[in-house]
């Protein structure tokens, strides 16, 4: 058998026998017939084979000890990149809080692949020794290793991270800005929020979003001042995204901020109000909610109905039959209506509903044909039966058809 060929089974052995028997030391270095091994390893470092050494080293990582680090440390001078990046990955395995300093001065390394390989070692390791280094780290020149730290510092869920992250976020690299925000995000902690607070003004609405998103997911009521400040400084887009944070977090603050968005002229901004307002579940919103039932929009309309659903509050018929019968209301806003009748299953609906097979409109008429089905009221059969006779447009024949057949005793 080839000399290489040997030594590569042998290593192999003894490192899988390692992890198995390892638990059962108690103190690994000075159990006897332990130590023999580990200095086996350790000579093998200095073979002038590349797989031999490589296989030491993954070995060795897995040991750990101070004694053990040293010897790795001195292995961060070869020339082999691969065998550096080997290196790195063992002392990131060793669970030895030590080990984060060797792995910083790595950081000096030429290879990007090695300085990556550095942050996914302290990934690996975590803990608070960790914090300087990827501090370091989160100013390298390659991009990946720079974000890679970010997500890294993230991980460790820890305050002592949050400075170096907030450096990062006013850093102007947009990137690495993104990395930051999902980083301080993860982290959830209030010392985090103020960190958040400039990308909140920066003229990517991107980051705007991104930083608003994370401040939503802290759930913190630490954050409501930053986000009530953004909502007076954004474009419609940002503010949406903040009130859907908002209603992350919750409470009469909150409300507060939220019920007079029930009035702004943006249609889009009033119905995420409302779909807030049913989140946070407050009755105090009931009153403002109710207006609504009256708004130009069929979708804020629709969003009113289902936060008062939500809410626990029964929307009475006769507010929707008043919409559905009003011919000055929009087609659109008389079409909810009628869906919202079906909805609702209210047989004081049907008479409204009936007549409004008749209406000048395609899409009102389909709707009641769907409303009058799902209600399920005989009394609809007949009209439904003459409507198919008059009816010329398809997909409203359609929906009559299919209301025919659930009314089918």
């Amino acid at each position: 058998m080839p000399k290489r060929l040997f030594l590569f089974l042998v290593f192999f052995l003894i490192f899988n026998c390692l992890l198995f028997f390892q638990p059962l030391f108690l103190s690994a270095e000075e159990e006897a017939g332990y130590q023999p091994v580990v200095e086996a390893l350790l000579k093998a470092l200095k073979s002038p084979d590349l797989q031999v050494k490589l296989e030491a080293v993954g070995a060795l990582g897995k040991l750990g000890g101070k004694g053990v680090l040293l010897a790795l440390s001195e292995q961060l001078k070869s020339s082999s990149e691969l065998l550096r990046g080997k290196v790195v990955t063992a002392l990131g395995s060793s669970g030895e809080p030590e080990a984060a300093g060797i792995l910083e001065s790595a950081l000096s390394d030429p290879s990007p692949e090695v300085r990556l390989s550095v942050v996914n070692a302290l990934l690996n390791l975590g803990g608070p020794a960790c914090v300087a280094p990827l501090s370091r780290a989160i100013k390298d020149p390659n991009r990946k290793v720079k974000e890679r730290a970010a997500y890294a510092l993230g991980n460790l869920g820890i305050k002592e991270a949050v400075p170096a992250l907030s450096q990062a976020v006013l850093s102007g690299d947009e990137e690495l800005q993104m990395a930051a925000i999902h980083a301080l995000g993860r982290i959830g902690i209030k010392e985090a929020i103020p960190a958040l607070a400039p990308a909140l003004q920066v003229s990517n609405t991107g980051v705007k979003i991104a930083a608003v998103v994370a401040i939503g997911n802290m759930c913190l009521k630490e954050g409501v001042p930053l986000l009530a400040q953004a909502l007076k400084n954004n474009d419609e887009a940002v503010q949406v995204v903040i009130v859907h944070a908002l209603a992350r977090i919750g409470g009469k603050e909150v409300l507060e901020l939220l019920i007079p968005l029930l009035q702004v002229p943006q249609p889009k901004l009033r119905e995420q109000a409302a779909t807030a307002l049913a989140a946070i579940g407050d009755p105090a919103a009931i009153t403002p909610l109710t207006r609504l039932l009256s708004d130009f929009s069929p979708q804020v309309q629709q969003a009113a109905i289902k936060a008062l659903g939500g809410l626990g509050v029964k929307i009475k018929a006769r507010q929707l039959i008043t919409v559905l019968t009003d011919q000055k209301q929009p087609p659109s806003r008389r079409k909810n209506a009628a869906l919202e009748l079906g909805n609702l299953e209210d047989k004081t609906a049907v008479s409204p509903l009936i007549e409004t097979l008749k209406d000048s409109d395609e899409q009102v008429r389909e709707a009641a044909a769907w409303a009058l089905g799902k209600i399920g009221d005989k009394r609809a059969v007949e009209p439904l039966k003459e409507m198919i006779d008059r009816e010329t447009e398809l997909r409203v024949k359609r929906n009559v058809l299919d209301a025919l057949i659930k009314l089918q005793p």
